[in-house]
Formats: structure tokens, C-alpha cells, sequence
């Protein structure tokens, strides 16, 4: 693996984010463009806050198959800093940011599949880049954001003829590597979670009594109860996979092996008076429908909870090309002002074309 600053030495880190709490009967009507990286040659996949101020300014990660792009926002600037890459024989299926040794720098969990195996690991934040781990587990890994009151990593194994198997664990750090604490309340057997597993999984704010948020296999967003049992289901679909992977047997019929499309969690903030905000990717599949990356148009929506389901607030403009994933700037609220960085394909690579994506800035009105 390869990693290391492209651009002059570290600056200072950025002060530790404060709560951004909505202002009290404010609802956001609109959603603006205001910057954007620079071209991207490649399909990236997601993108997650790292390190950053009240002011929304520090550190975004986005990633591709098998490359880890680190971003600089500073005000409207969306600019290059460094990227890890692997060999061709990784497949990285999710990257999240989260501070695993307390030092209050947030570290990178990386799900990753090399060949048929997960071998997830985990690159801790030091000085001015990441350092690699020796020690790798075979689990899905997700960050469940504010769950009990604290970010914590969320690990699903690695199945045989499934993709995931068993039950869903709050994974423990030794310093070196993270293996299963205690299982979550959540059935992994009933559906939707025994169809999808970790992935796409979101806590509810504190006193929402233990309820989840979650994008299901047929990218349908529902709310379900403590348990796992599904309380709502969207009529619309969200959170649209760019990519996938394979697992199970070969389909001797099909002449492939089936795959499973790897939706995002949505962001999920408090809101006024306790409603709180659903900020979502919201798309449109072209007319291949069945392959992840053929969308014909996109956008960002801001979701509340109605009592009843999830009543759109605001919107970006739609576009012609696929947001694939999102983050708040800072990760832990919402507010007027507030901005969120979206990843976005441009062009799908394939013979006929290089691929192209960028990091685009959002300001929440």
C-alpha cells in the first residue's frame, strides 16, 4: 500500500466540531451548489467526513474500487491532498471515518474484499497521514453514528453462500484490530436486515426509542422498530447503489455469480422540537435497470419525520449525473448554512470511456 502527503507539510488539526443543532423552527426549503473538486479519473463510490471544523472546513475521504482519495475543503475549495491505493485484487466495499484510539483524530475502517475473502482493515491517523494495521477481520463494517449516544463501529461476518451471516456486533478496538463485542438488539433473521445486512443501517437520534433508519436490498428506505422489524416503507427508492459484489455460488444458468448492490447509510440529525432530518441521495436508473451504475439523473433531498414516514424538505437541482454517497460538514448536525459534500460519477468508465467523477460542495438554505 502506498500513502503519504502530495501537498506541503500539515497544518494544525482543526478544532473539534460543535454541534450544529437547528435553529429552533427552522426547516430547510433549498439545497445549493457552491463548489467542486477538480476531475476525479476514476468511479468513486461514497464519501465520509474526516477531520473537520464547526465551519465544515478540514478533511473528506471519497474512494474508488481500490483507491482512497483524502480532500481539503477550505470555504469553497474542494482540493486534492493525498491517496492510498491497492492492487486490482482489492474491492473496497465501504470506507468510514471514526476515532478509534482516542487521540481525537478520526481513523479510517475500510470493509475490504480481496478476491472472495473480506479482509477489512483499518489505517489510525498519524501526524500528517494514515498508518495500515496488521490485523484484518472478515466483516462487514459500518460506523452507526450517535447509537446510545456515541459513534461506534458495527461489524456483520462475512457469510458462505451469503453475503453476511449472523448477528450484527459493536466491534472492539485493541489497538491493533477490532473483533465482535456484544451483538445489537437488532434480528438479523426478519426482514429487511436478514436480506441486507449491515450495510445502509442509521440510529435514530437519542429518544427516538432505539428505531433505525435503513435502505433495504430493493433501495427502498424504511424506518424500523428497536427489534429490527420494518414500521415504514418508502414509496419512492433512495440511496441508489454505484456499486456492487459478488458473493455465492456460480449460477450455472446465468453464467455468473449473483451480486449484492452496496446502498449507503442515509445521515440522520436531529431536528426541531425532535423531528429529525433524513439527508439521502435520490435517483433515477436508466434503462438498464438491474446494473448499479446506469442512473439517468440524481439529486440530494432533506427528509423529516412526519409521525407517519418522511416528508421531503428540500432538494439539490437535479443533474444528469449519479450522486453516489454524502456527508454533513460537520458530521453531527444540521443548520442553515450547514454544507454537504456529495460524491458524484460523471462518467461511468468502459471501453469507450475513462471514468470521471468529482466531489461536489453543497450549502443548506
Amino acid at each position: 500500500m502506498t500513502g503519504g502527503a502530495t501537498s506541503p507539510a500539515a497544518q494544525a488539526s482543526p478544532p473539534a466540531p460543535v454541534p450544529a443543532t437547528p435553529a429552533e423552527g427552522w426547516t430547510p426549503s433549498s439545497i445549493k451548489k457552491i463548489g467542486q473538486s477538480d476531475k476525479i479519473a476514476d468511479e468513486i463510490y461514497g464519501v465520509v467526513a474526516g477531520d473537520v471544523d464547526a465551519d465544515g472546513n478540514g478533511e473528506v475521504v471519497t474512494w474508488g474500487q481500490n483507491t482512497i482519495y483524502v480532500y481539503r475543503v477550505k470555504g469553497n475549495e474542494v482540493l486534492p491532498y493525498t491517496r492510498i491505493s491497492r492492487s486490482n485484487q482489492n474491492h473496497f466495499l465501504n470506507v468510514e471515518a471514526i476515532d478509534l484510539d482516542g487521540d481525537g483524530k478520526k481513523d479510517l475502517v475500510v470493509t475490504n474484499l480481496q478476491g472472495d475473502r473480506l479482509s477489512s482493515f483499518v489505517l489510525l491517523r498519524k501526524g500528517d497521514g494514515f498508518v495500515e494495521t496488521p490485523g484484518t477481520t472478515r466483516h462487514h463494517l459500518v460506523v452507526l453514528r450517535q447509537w446510545n449516544g456515541k459513534d461506534v463501529v458495527a461489524g456483520q461476518q462475512q457469510g458462505g453462500n451469503e453475503a453476511f451471516q449472523g448477528k450484527i456486533h459493536a466491534m472492539k478496538w485493541d489497538g491493533k484490530a477490532l473483533s465482535e463485542g456484544g451483538p445489537l438488539p437488532l434480528s438479523t433473521s426478519i426482514l429487511p436486515v436478514s436480506d441486507g445486512g449491515v450495510y445502509s443501517l442509521a440510529p435514530l437520534p437519542a429518544g427516538e426509542g432505539g428505531r433505525w433508519v435503513y435502505v433495504d436490498v430493493d433501495e427502498y428506505l424504511r424506518a424500523l422498530d428497536a427489534g429490527g422489524k420494518s414500521t415504514y416503507k418508502s414509496k419512492e427508492k433512495f440511496a441508489l447503489a454505484a456499486d456492487a459484489f459478488p458473493y455465492g455460488p456460480f449460477n450455472m444458468t446465468e453464467q455468473k455469480y449473483p451480486t449484492l448492490r452496496l446502498r449507503h447509510a442515509p445521515r440522520v440529525v436531529a431536528g426541531p422540537k425532535g423531528e429529525p432530518f433524513v439527508v439521502v441521495t435520490k435517483a433515477h436508473r436508466g434503462i438498464l435497470q438491474n446494473m448499479p451504475g446506469t442512473i439517468s439523473s440524481s439529486k440530494v433531498v432533506i427528509l423529516q419525520a412526519d409521525g407517519s414516514g418522511f416528508t421531503e424538505r428540500a432538494a439539490s437541482p437535479t443533474i444528469d449525473f449519479f450522486h453516489t454517497g454524502l456527508d454533513l460538514l460537520p458530521a453531527g448536525g444540521l443548520r442553515r448554512g450547514g454544507r454537504i459534500i456529495a460524491s458524484v460519477i460523471e462518467q461511468a468508465g468502459s471501453a469507450f470511456s475513462d471514468r470521471v467523477s468529482r466531489l461536489v460542495l453543497l450549502q443548506v438554505e
